[in-house]
């Protein structure tokens, strides 16, 4: 049997169930905690591709849907928030583009590297390279929520 599309379903219904109630969170704390999930979510992901384990999969699939519903609802609040009136749809354009390219660059990337080290080992770089990326995040936008506090 087939499995790959449950767990695809899985992450968009928790993401979904996340935009859907996190509206009265504020932006800045939601993207926060996105980036601070993604951490264990690919950790988690990483962790049941290596061990084979379904529950741990099921589990890595449902903190990496919180993490997804939290980035992508807040991220897009922010551009609203700060993209100019009449320019507001180009701007929400553009983000779209980023979001697709962020999402479809890094498979075809794994795509490659998986052919001369294995998915285990594509997985494992993409997941720490994730990782790397949401620290760096994390910690550009703790300087920029302080900044707009001073």
């Amino acid at each position: 049997m087939q499995w790959q599309g449950l767990f695809v379903a899985e992450l968009f219904f928790i993401a979904t169930v996340v935009v859907t109630f996190t509206g009265k969170l504020e932006s800045q704390k939601g993207m926060l905690w996105s980036l601070v999930l993604l951490i264990p979510s690919v950790g988690l992901l990483i962790w049941a591709e290596a061990a084979r384990s379904m529950w741990i999969l099921i589990v890595g699939t449902a903190v990496t849907g919180v993490a997804a519903g939290l980035g992508y609802r807040f991220s897009l609040q922010v551009i609203n928030e700060i993209a100019p009136e009449n320019r507001r749809a180009e701007v929400v354009s553009s983000y779209l583009i980023a979001c697709y390219c962020g999402i479809s660059l890094p498979v075809i990337g794994i795509g490659i590297v998986s052919q001369s080290s294995g998915a285990l080992v594509a997985d494992t770089i993409f997941a720490v390279v994730t990782a790397i990326l949401a620290v760096v995040a994390f910690v550009v936008q703790l300087r920029v929520s302080t900044t707009r506090c001073d």
